[in-house]
């Protein structure tokens, strides 16, 4: 039903790639068919409907609707197509006709299913961080939603046989990230309404199948005869696939590595028994090796997978060649083969053996060329025993369906036939709108005299003064606008690849130019910025002056490149630019000549850019090698360059002194280690200081201070001044620069002889420093940055740590908020604090009177303020009022930048942009000039491909089809590290706060006690506040077996489950209410209560006794997690004592455990988690832990890594000392994504003892401290990057085995991101890795190549986990893993400290003595903690109360009666 707008922006960046919000209008809902004779004419074979003309090109300031939208995941039943548009559900006639909306949902819509009687849709929905499932009839009417878990990523799988459960797939409850997993939920439809339409289904709260990680599943259409046997009662058989995800754009085009997709086949229904379906699509060619028993199909990948009709199943598949097209296969024989498997006894015996195969081979029934085929769903409404079945899919944004079986050509090749759907959407998401000026600055500029400003917003370019003055919008130029100049045309010969498509882009689609880098040149009345408005970079001069003229200059963009930095002469109209290419250029901005003045081999290597005041000079940063940077010097007059220093570790940062005498700079050449107060180790936290070069041979040492009177304002008393939290008020009212206006500076002298033997390193402690300015007078500023703040770590940190930066190159501080800003005075060696913290970055004005701070408040926002150049900001202004930091004003020197500047964007002129920067930066940056795939086996026509989809942009809508159609795109580059993630999504209609609340435990539905009974407690870190579980908190006594009845006085049903209760109530406090069950129950003390020390005897054994009640593993008679088994084959748990009860005397609690016998109610107070992964991880890796310790019998250590970044290297640190004493070493490698710190961990696994620290007391240590014995590398396809080249190092290194299962595939570098106009990131890989062959570059084969990317690393020892593992509690592949670390710990074992010593002569003597001092019959433990005050004796009675206040108060207590201490 239409709901009210209600419109908001989104301005940053979402968490997921597919969060995107947008507005909304409600469309129609009324059912309609289309007639006869317009289905049939809008029915045309897929040859007969070539793209181009599908969709006529919208030329510039054309607003009209296209007749056509971007379609995306159809479903299918009958005559009735449902799909995705515009973010909505809307439904059509199969053969095509008018289109109408059925949803107005809260956010944008995925992957719907319709049920099997064609009555409802399942949809996913997009809200915030999380996705839910919502449930809608297919002639629209009320939505229902059917899940609250707040999970990552949520999508419906398929509808029972009978259409009474829905099962999808969920990252719910999950104890890794990026995990999925089958879940079941019965959906019991309404009653009708009398107008076509149905009242909102009836949900019951969902239940896990306990499958393991599931992506698609789908049963039997036809059912099955028996009755299902397992809790949630599929009793048909089941497919589950895993990594089944979009074969077009989950990974790449042509991916062929392990994470391809795999099918599993439960032929009875049961969930007990599964067969893997090795699938081999028709004509695809043999891997040569890459195939693997590893519970995957080797390279191919696959994914769409459902069961259309009993005896077929189809599905979309990649056969590497990097098109997806339609297969299917015989579902029947499968079924049948898959049978007689299990009945035979051919299943694992859950000791780590592999599981049976049935292969299979997929008919190929497409062929499309353009574009992949994506999101195929089966005719739901098809018989079960049908012969053919309609397939609809899409394919470049457009419907198809195709007819499989039947006629002719039976199972074989058909032909696809396009819906012509005459479709009216608002397309809103397209429509011109405001945006907040102040989320969308990316750069700025003082004026030469600081009298107004330059604001580089959302792509656009205005000029305002600081504080007054209208907001002016310099537009690019147009060939069409008559005060335009052109200096010259390009030979298209000289152009880069592309430039034609990048043209068209402009002139077809109406793409808006971006403005970026808005620089004044040195007259102050010209404006030099870069634009695309050609398609390649350019630079734009416009004037100031209100001629309104501008030009561009129309350098050649080979030459030109991207431009990364320009800096304008202060005493000429030459602009000093760097490239991408790392370049330097200078370019007149009058006559548009262009040369080459030097360059770097290294990628950014070089940087900034300082012209000496006088103009004649420049100097600048540039990188030897990656490490290693120099200062130099280019004469601008005759293009000389020349070193300026000679590096030890690093220069950067000059900056020219007004008076001629020095270049300062920043330099790193003494290293000054601290130690690691964590483990023992070193590290450095801050490498430059400031240094300063004289630039002639007569300038004075600037260390020795020059003599002055005493009646000098600047004189000094001597010494260094420095301290941080200095003022400086003696100088900073009184600090001036030089007002004298010269027509032209002094020229400065530089001697270049001896140059770099004239450094001096200035009285500055080591630190992090940037952005060094110098003033007059022999002073500078720079900004000293802190100690970076580590920020917590775990898989959930940005729950409960937003400022927590994870960032490696954040340059600005720990958490990107900035540093303090310092100034130096040279002539009196003193150093003054302007800012104490918060400064990114500083500019100076032309003329060195003005300066520009950004800086980051109190709540993290970036601002803009303008000072005197080097002054401190006042704090009171002339009357002794404090001066108001909030308010935009001279005083405060904060600029307003939102107030004044109002932006109004054109999306589609954006979108249009945005696709041809996207694609030229990958042009510029990838990793190969040519394009080549990650594997290097060919090239991407990469100019064609910007052709291709071009001709789609004119049907996006909004957002999110946007960002989904570049990453289409960009996957036809066939490698990996390629990621689109969305921007601005735009407005939307409704955004409720959808954070769930989370109480750290698994819950089941008993209609015997109408309650939700609780089956599992998650422990955590129970200290923790936020990874700790909820139901683990001092205080709240509740055990496995209570009911949980009410959630804040709301009574839960079967309908109104927990999840459902508890949405919006993340980090809020809850009241629950409880039936205590008959299980056992911690002992937790005394009760919390006022006065009587019960709550700290509670807080102190909930602590200590954690980890007395954890449940036992198994769901089928399965070991406890001490191994031991009880009766019937139940886990068997062994508890230590609980302490004795305190004497129940008067004045103390009675025990808590006394009010809570089996049925009784008690209410809990608690604050409900915002997620629960940090928590179930924890719980995870201490069963893993225990279960390896028994498998190997205390001599194999356990350490999971989570990723290869802080996360992984906390965890590392964590265990490593505890499990590496046992001897062999486990390293589970299974779902790490990757990162950057493999080599400090291989580091120290390559380690092996040499010597031990033997002292007279305590335990020897091994010498390297924990060094390793022999290490098994556990790895599965969801091992990625950085974790594969650490598995295959693992291997080449002689450590140890990797077991598992075949990793990713993808092993390409990525250092950076970038961002397009909209807040948009797109990344890529930059860098290649070669690797030489396993024997080395001397076994025959010298070449070096990536053998990972695009294949994955084959592990020696191949083991499968079967989803039915999953349920039984088993891992077959860290088993496998226990038993290869005890063989090698048996083939090789380590050296060992025999530490038999004798018994200490002085513990021996002690305890001998300590024994004569007892006596015979002597008390073991005689002493009390309590005893009164001896009695006064002769003490002075008028003495008693002033020294021995205490023992008065005592003797005025009635008898019996205890005092308080």
């Amino acid at each position: 039903v239409p709901t009210a707008d209600r419109r908001a922006s989104a301005s940053r960046p979402t968490p997921a790639p597919n969060v995107h919000r947008r507005p909304r209008r409600s469309g129609s809902s009324i059912p309609f068919r289309a007639s006869a004779e317009a289905a049939a004419s809008s029915a045309t074979s897929e040859e007969e409907s070539p793209e181009a003309d599908a969709m006529p090109s919208r030329a510039p300031g054309d607003d009209r609707p296209s007749p056509q939208g971007y379609y995306r995941w159809p479903a299918l039943h009958g005559d009735v197509l449902v799909f995705v548009c515009e973010d909505d559900l809307w439904r059509c006639d199969v053969r095509g006709g008018v289109a109408a909306r059925i949803t107005d949902a809260p956010g944008p819509v995925l992957a719907p299913l319709v049920s099997r009687d064609g009555t409802r849709v399942a949809f996913t929905v997009q809200q915030d961080a999380c996705q839910e499932i919502y449930a809608v009839s297919t002639r629209g009417g009320p939505v229902t939603q059917v899940t609250h878990a707040g999970a990552e990523r949520t999508r419906a799988a398929c509808w029972s046989a009978d259409g009474t459960r829905l099962f999808f797939a969920s990252s719910a409850g999950q104890s890794f990230v990026d995990t999925e997993e089958l879940w079941c939920v019965d959906v019991a439809g309404g009653d009708g309404d009398g107008d076509g339409t149905s009242r909102r289904e009836r949900i019951v709260e969902p239940r896990r199948c306990a499958f393991g990680p599931v992506h698609d599943a789908c049963v039997r259409p036809s059912g099955g005869d028996s009755s299902g046997g397992d809790s949630i009662g599929i009793g048909a058989p089941l497919l589950v696939a895993r990594n089944s995800q979009d074969t077009a754009a989950a990974h790449w085009k042509g991916y062929r590595g392990g994470c391809g997709g795999s099918l599993w086949l439960d032929p009875r229904g049961d969930g007990r028994r599964f067969v893997r379906l090795d699938v081999r699509l028709e004509g695809a060619a043999m891997d040569g090796g890459r195939n693997g028993r590893n519970g995957r199909n080797g390279g191919v990948n696959i994914g769409s997978v459902a069961w259309a009709v009993d005896d077929r199943i189809t599905l979309v598949g990649d056969d590497g060649g990097g098109r997806s097209n339609l297969y299917s296969f015989d579902a029947a024989d499968a079924v049948a083969r898959a049978s007689s498997v299990v009945a035979g006894g051919d299943a694992p015996d859950g000791g780590g053996g592999d599981a049976p195969v049935v292969s299979v081979v997929a008919t190929r029934h497409t062929a499309r060329s353009d574009h992949c085929i994506r999101h195929a769903s089966p005719d739901a409404a098809a018989a079960p025993n049908a012969k053919s079945v309609n397939v609809a899919y899409v394919s470049g944004g457009r419907l198809f369906t195709s007819v499989l079986g039947g006629g002719d050509t039976g199972w074989g090749p058909v032909v696809g036939t396009e819906v012509r759907v005459e479709w009216s959407g608002s397309r809103a998401g397209r429509e011109r709108r405001a945006v907040d000026a102040e989320d969308y600055v990316d750069g700025w500029s003082i004026h030469p005299e600081g009298l107004t400003m330059l604001a580089n917003v959302r792509g656009r370019m205005f000029s305002m003064g600081l504080w007054d003055g209208p907001a002016l919008e310099y537009a690019p130029v147009s060939e069409h606008d008559p005060n335009v100049e052109v200096a010259g045309s390009i030979p298209p010969e000289l152009a880069p690849p592309g430039a034609a498509q990048l043209r068209d882009l402009v002139t077809t689609h109406g793409a808006q130019p971006r403005c970026r880098l808005g620089r004044y040149l040195w007259d102050g009345r010209r404006v030099a910025m870069v634009t695309d408005a050609s398609g390649e970079d350019d630079i734009e001069i416009h004037s100031e002056d209100g001629d309104f003229r501008k030009r561009r200059l129309c350098v050649p963009p080979a030459v030109l490149g991207r431009v990364d930095e320009m800096v304008p002469s202060p005493e000429s109209p030459l602009i000093a630019v760097v490239n991408h290419r790392a370049r330097l250029l200078i370019v007149d901005a009058e006559t548009g000549k262009v040369r080459t003045a030097d360059f770097s081999d290294e990628s950014g290597g070089v940087g900034d850019l300082a012209w000496s005041p006088c103009g004649n000079w420049l100097a600048y940063t540039r990188y030897d090698d990656p490490e290693r940077s120099r200062v130099r010097i280019l004469d601008a007059r005759s293009g000389e360059v020349r070193d300026a220093t000679a590096p030890v570790l690093g220069d950067c940062a000059p900056s020219w002194d007004p008076g001629g005498g020095f270049l300062y700079f920043l330099s790193a050449r003494e290293l000054e280690p601290m130690y690691d107060s964590g483990r023992f180790g070193l590290s450095f936290h801050g490498i430059h200081r400031p240094h300063a070069i004289a630039l002639r041979a007569d300038v004075p040492n600037p260390l020795l201070r020059e003599l002055r009177p005493p009646h000098d304002s600047e004189s000094s008393s001597g010494g260094s001044d420095y301290d941080e939290s200095e003022s400086d008020s003696d100088d900073d009212d009184d600090y001036e620069t030089d007002d004298t206006d010269a027509d032209a500076p002094e020229p400065v002298e530089i001697d270049f002889d001896g140059i770099s033997e004239r450094i001096v390193a200035l009285p500055m402690p080591a630190g992090r420093y940037a952005h060094l300015t110098a003033l007059d007078d022999g002073k500078f500023m720079v900004i000293r940055y802190p100690a970076r703040r580590a920020g917590r770590v775990g898989l959930d940190a940005p729950y409960y740590d937003s400022d927590a930066s994870d960032s490696d190159d954040d340059d600005e501080g720990g958490g990107g908020g900035g540093g303090a800003l310092l100034r130096f005075d040279v002539r009196q060696l003193k150093t003054s604090v302007l800012i104490d913290d918060g400064v990114r970055s500083v500019e100076l004005s032309m003329d060195r009177r003005s300066m520009l701070v950004e800086n980051r408040d109190d709540y993290g926002c970036v601002e803009l303020r303008a000072y005197k150049a080097g002054a401190k900001p006042d704090d009171e202004d002339s009357d002794g009022e404090e001066v108001d930091d909030t308010d935009p004003n001279r005083r405060s020197g904060l600029i307003d930048i939102d107030g004044r500047i109002d932006v109004v964007i054109d999306p589609a002129a954006e979108w249009a942009q945005m696709l041809g920067e996207a694609w030229r930066r990958l042009r510029d940056e990838w990793w190969h000039p040519g394009m080549r795939f990650g594997d290097d086996s060919g090239g991407c026509d990469w100019p064609g491909t910007l052709s291709r989809y071009a001709k789609v942009l004119p049907r996006v809508s909004t957002r999110h089809e946007l960002a989904d159609m570049m990453r289409d795109m960009v996957a036809e580059l066939r490698s990996s590290h390629v990621s689109v993630y969305t921007g601005d999504a735009g407005e939307h209609r409704r955004r409720r706060a959808h954070s769930p609340g989370h109480l750290g435990a698994n819950f089941a539905w008993d209609p015997s006690v109408c309650g939700y009974v609780v089956t599992k407690i998650v422990e955590g870190d129970v200290w923790d506040e936020h990874t700790g579980g909820a139901l683990r908190k001092p205080g709240v006594n509740v055990a496995v077996g209570d009911a949980l009845t009410h959630v804040n006085r709301v009574r839960l049903s079967a309908e109104v489950g927990p999840s459902v209760a508890l949405v919006g109530k993340g980090g809020a406090e809850v009241l629950l209410t409880f039936t205590a069950g008959d299980g056992p129950r911690r002992p937790l003390g005394a009760s919390m209560e006022f006065g009587a020390g019960g709550a700290l005897a509670q807080r102190i054994a909930a602590v200590s006794l954690a980890d007395s009640d954890e449940s036992g593993k198994g769901k089928n008679g399965g070991k406890g997690k001490n191994g031991v088994k009880g009766k019937n084959g139940k886990a068997k748990t062994f508890a230590p004592p609980p302490p004795p009860p305190p004497p129940n005397k008067k004045g103390l609690a009675k025990p808590a455990d006394a009010a809570r016998k089996p049925g009784a109610r008690f209410d809990v107070r608690v604050r409900a988690m915002h997620s629960e992964l940090d928590a179930r991880y924890r719980d995870m890796i201490r069963d893993r832990t225990k279960r390896v310790d028994i498998l190997g019998k205390g001599k194999v250590g356990y350490l999971r890594l989570p990723d290869m970044e802080r996360t992984g290297y906390s965890e590392f640190w964590r265990h490593f000392p505890r499990e590496v004493r046992k001897g062999a070493l486990v390293v589970d490698l299974r779902g790490n994504l990757g990162g950057h710190i493999s080599e400090l961990l291989l580091a120290k696994l390559a380690q092996r003892p040499l010597a031990w620290d033997v002292p007279r007391r305590g335990s020897p240590t091994v010498y390297p401290s924990h060094a390793s014995g022999s290490v098994v590398a556990l790895v599965d396809e969801n091992t990625g990057s950085d974790a594969e080249l650490a598995a295959e190092a693992f291997r080449r290194l002689g450590l140890g085995r990797v077991v598992g299962a075949r990793t990713w595939g993808g092993l390409l570098t990525t250092s950076d991101s970038f961002k397009l106009v909209d807040g948009s990131e797109v990344s890529m890989p930059q860098q290649a890795v070669a690797m030489p062959p396993a024997g080395g570059v001397d076994s025959g084969n010298p070449e070096i190549a990536n053998g990972i990317e695009n294949r994955g690393v084959v592990p020696d020892v191949e083991v499968a986990s079967a989803p039915h593992d999953y349920a039984d509690d088993a891992d077959p592949q860290l088993d496998a893993a226990v038993r290869e670390a005890l063989a090698l710990l048996a083939a090789n074992p380590p050296a060992r400290f025999d530490d038999s010593r004798t018994t200490d002569e002085d513990e021996a003597r002690a305890a001998a003595a300590e024994r004569a001092h007892v006596g015979p019959g002597g008390s073991r433990w005689p002493f009390k903690t309590y005893a009164p005050y001896p009695e006064d004796g002769d003490e002075d009675e008028e003495e008693v109360p002033e020294r021995f206040p205490e023992r008065e108060r005592r003797k005025k207590l009635p008898k019996g009666a205890k005092g308080k201490r």
